[in-house]
C-alpha cells in the first residue's frame, strides 16, 4: 500500500510501472487494503485450526466437504477479482459478482444444517464460516473496484470518444 501511495504522490514513479495517470493507483491501494484483510482471515482460520483438537474442525465429512467447497469458492473469485482489475476486464467482474451471489448465503446455510454440536465446536465453525464470508466480500469489492478500472478502457462492451 505504501507503493501505491508513493507512485500517486510521484507521476514519474507511476509511469515508470506503466501507469499514464495515478487514477488507477486509488483502486490498487483499495485492492491491496482488502488483500490484507483477506490474509488477517486466512490467518484467523489457521489459528481457529491450529487450537482444535487434532488440528480440524471436528464435523462430520459432509459438512467438511461444504466447507472446502466454500473455501473453493472464495478463493475463486478472490483470484478472479485481483485479475479482473489486473486485466481491467469487466466480462470477469460480472462473473465474480454472480458467483457471489450463488455462495452468498453460503454461510448461513452450512450453520443451519449443522448437526448439535457443543458451543466450543460451534463456535469454532462459526468463525471459520465468518472469515470466509468476509473473504468473499473483499473479493466483490475488488470486482467492483475492477468494474470501475474496466470502464476506463476501450473494449467489446465500452466505446470511450
Amino acid at each position: 500500500m505504501r507503493l501505491t501511495f508513493t507512485a500517486f504522490q510521484n507521476p514519474n514513479l507511476a509511469r515508470a510501472v506503466g501507469l499514464d495517470d495515478g487514477f488507477p493507483l486509488i483502486g490498487y491501494r483499495a485492492i491491496a487494503k482488502n488483500l490484507e484483510l483477506t490474509a488477517d482471515n486466512a490467518e484467523d482460520i489457521a489459528e481457529i485450526v491450529i487450537e482444535a483438537d487434532e488440528h480440524s474442525l471436528n464435523v462430520d465429512s459432509g459438512t467438511m466437504r461444504r466447507i472446502r467447497e466454500f473455501t473453493d469458492q472464495v478463493d475463486d473469485i478472490t483470484e478472479r477479482a485481483v485479475e479482473a482489475a489486473v486485466e481491467r476486464d469487466f466480462d470477469t467482474t460480472i462473473e465474480v459478482r454472480e458467483t457471489f451471489a450463488d455462495i452468498e448465503d453460503r454461510e448461513q446455510e452450512i450453520l443451519e444444517d449443522l448437526p448439535e454440536m457443543d458451543n466450543d465446536r460451534l463456535l469454532q465453525v462459526r468463525e471459520v464460516l465468518v472469515s470466509l464470508q468476509q473473504t468473499a466480500q473483499y473479493a466483490v469489492r475488488n470486482a467492483e473496484i475492477a468494474t470501475n478500472l474496466s470502464l476506463n478502457e476501450e473494449s467489446d462492451r465500452i466505446a470511450i470518444s
